[in-house]
């Protein structure tokens, strides 16, 4: 069976099938193909029907393809143009890539709305921390074809203000060296007779957070927290509450050490939010809680002069929650 794909913007593609054929397995059924086994060399131009054969999967025209090997091992295809709204900056060392936009029912206007932790920017977020072979293709203004750049590393991302809504980009490296990054990653296969290196000291940077202001913040709360406005204590019978960065501080997030970006809450709710389990509402500052039903719907305690900054906020709802 023959199918005409045709690769566009990155959130859907212009396919000339029916949606229930793409949601067919038999569309991305490898045949007899790992990911050592792949033969492409940088340069090389590929049309739709050569990433069948070469990795024995069909392209759907989306700008980030998920795709998985007969062992299981997961891989990522991006596509990226010269021309278009995504705005992508390709080059030789560090570059820019957006993030795709949302898909789906309930959507209208795709190039309009904020972008959404799912599907192929979730791939990409979790490959900052678990990396996977991520294979780059671009196609030059005017010419037919993807060109294959190479695999990359994603460095960086960020959820950032553009036009009128927020975007992922992320910030990715090409990996100049094959073997920097394997293609069969997973762990599951090691040559026996090869010694794993001798252990040695390091040193290490960490940040240097600013404890006056979390000090003077959390004694305009009385040491409350603002979600549950209950006051914890130490050993020594003092209060206690813990500052929490809605944007966090470091890389990847590069949140900053300010006022705006701090919520004080006491441990167990600080935990809520580090792991993505709660956020707020920019316009009621009501919280939501994805397993707490007590908590759905709690506003959360402003004090005054405390000045919350929602575009913290609205990067911690998409960039952090997992709900």
């Amino acid at each position: 069976m023959a199918l005409l794909i045709s690769p566009d913007d990155r959130h859907h593609g212009v396919l000339n099938v029916s949606q229930s054929i793409l949601d067919s397995s038999a569309l991305f059924t490898s045949i007899n193909m790992r990911l050592e086994n792949v033969d492409i060399t940088t340069g090389e131009t590929l049309n739709q029907s050569d990433f069948k054969e070469v990795f024995g999967q069909g392209a759907t025209g989306k700008g980030i393809e998920i795709r998985y090997d007969d062992k299981g091992q997961k891989y990522l295809w991006l596509f990226a143009k010269e021309t278009g709204r995504y705005d992508d900056n390709i080059g030789t060392d560090k570059f820019r890539y957006t993030g795709e936009d949302p898909q789906g029912p309930g959507v209208e206007n795709p190039g309009q709305e904020d972008q959404e932790l799912k599907r192929g920017n979730a791939a990409l977020r979790e490959a900052l921390n678990t990396p996977v072979p991520i294979f780059l293709f671009y196609q030059p203004a005017g010419r037919d074809g993807w060109e294959y750049r190479g695999m990359v590393n994603v460095v960086s991302f960020e959820y950032k203000p553009r036009n009128g809504r927020y975007i992922y980009e992320f910030t990715l490296e090409p990996i100049k060296n094959k073997s920097e990054t394997p293609l069969d990653i997973d762990g599951q296969e090691h040559t026996p007779d090869i010694h794993q290196p001798p252990q040695t000291s390091i040193s290490v940077s960490r940040i240097i957070r600013n404890t006056q202001l979390t000090k003077e913040i959390k004694e305009k709360y009385d040491y409350n927290c603002q979600i549950c406005g209950e006051t914890r204590r130490g050993n020594n019978g003092d209060p206690y509450a813990e500052a929490h960065h809605v944007q966090p501080l470091g890389k990847p997030h590069n949140g900053p050490d300010e006022e705006s970006n701090i919520l004080v809450l006491c441990p167990n709710h600080h935990a809520d939010f580090d792991y993505g389990r709660a956020k707020i509402d920019t316009q009621t500052y009501e919280v939501e809680h994805a397993d707490r039903s007590e908590i759905d719907g709690t506003e959360l305690s402003i004090a005054p002069g405390h000045d919350l900054e929602g575009k913290y906020i609205r990067y911690h709802n998409a960039g952090i929650a997992q709900f």
